[in-house]
């Protein structure tokens, strides 16, 4: 009877053996698939960081434009009202059939000397020539 009890407790033993092989080895094959899940994860957050910082940049790029887009109407619209008003000043200041009045050379009209820096400033901006 004892040598029946030990060589259970042999059995047992080697079973015992056996399972804490098997989950050793499974603790091991978990903490593989736990550091691959990790490193996806790690991956995914760079992802997202950097598709975060390509959505800043292009936020302000487009607020950049929509601003540049308004300073060009504004101009735009000033230019065209100062087209206007000298087309308007050339018409009613020249008798019909006769050509106006024009200023000596190297003069500037008070107009034109308030828009001059204004327009040198857009035409340089917008690469056109400067007219003189």
């Amino acid at each position: 009877m004892l040598t029946e009890y030990a060589s259970k407790n042999a059995e047992m033993e080697k079973q015992v053996s056996s399972l804490k092989k098997q989950t050793g080895e499974k603790e091991a094959s978990v903490q593989i698939q736990v550091r691959e899940r990790d490193d996806e994860i790690e991956q995914l957050q760079t992802k997202v960081q950097e598709l975060e910082s390509r959505e800043v940049e292009s936020r302000q790029e487009r607020d950049d434009v929509r601003g540049e887009l308004q300073g060009l109407t504004s101009a735009y619209a000033t230019l065209e009202q100062e087209y206007h008003q000298r087309e308007a000043l050339t018409q009613g200041a020249a008798p019909a059939g006769e050509a106006p009045a024009q200023q000596p050379e190297g003069e500037v009209s008070h107009q034109e000397q308030t828009s001059g820096p204004e327009l040198a400033t857009l035409r340089a901006e917008n690469g056109c020539p400067t007219a003189k």
